[in-house]
């Protein structure tokens, strides 16, 4: 089909993954508790229309179909504590936006991000905040809101943790 695709359906996912042997296996792993990592993903910006649908599960989709995902990631080795999210603000009515950020340290109590020390629960709330501000920037209202994350304390020797949005059903233009 021709034509400007908008996004109708979206799936959330997060997970952790370590290995011993490369990041990209790490990073392998931690898409596979959503099944994503059977998929070529794309990357998107951090646009979402109005009136899209969020899927609680992946549906079945041929293995080696292009996913458009927008996707935080962050990785590390070992003795790294590892955090990515993805923060969404939704307005009805005319659409929203998705931020992805991420963080690392030596435990939940001491992470670092953008040269800012934070707490896990303070840098939570400092993801969600800054897709407020977007929000606002944009003169948008905020109707809904959320986070999905992932985090985990990288034991091997590379690590990855990823938190995204993957777009699985379309409406053509």
């Amino acid at each position: 089909m021709l034509g400007l695709r908008i996004p109708e359906v979206a799936y959330f996912f997060s997970g952790f993954g370590e290995s011993d042997r490369h990041p990209i296996e790490a990073f392998d792993i931690a898409l596979r508790p959503s099944r994503i990592h059977e998929y070529n993903l794309t990357l998107y910006s951090s646009i979402l229309p109005k009136d899209i649908a969020f899927a609680s599960e992946l549906p079945e989709i041929p293995r080696g179909s292009e996913i458009p995902v927008v996707l935080s990631r962050s990785e590390g080795v070992r003795g790294e504590f590892l955090v990515a999210t993805l923060s969404r603000a939704l307005d009805k009515s005319r659409g929203g936006v998705v931020v992805e950020t991420h963080a690392k340290g030596e435990s939940e109590d001491s992470l670092y991000s953008s040269g800012k020390r934070y707490t896990l629960e303070e840098f939570l709330e400092a993801s969600k905040e800054i897709a407020r501000n977007i929000m606002r920037e944009r003169g948008l209202n905020i109707d809904k809101e959320g986070i999905v994350y992932s985090k985990g304390l990288v034991r091997k020797s590379y690590g990855v943790a990823v938190a995204g949005v993957a777009f699985i059903r379309f409406r053509y233009l």
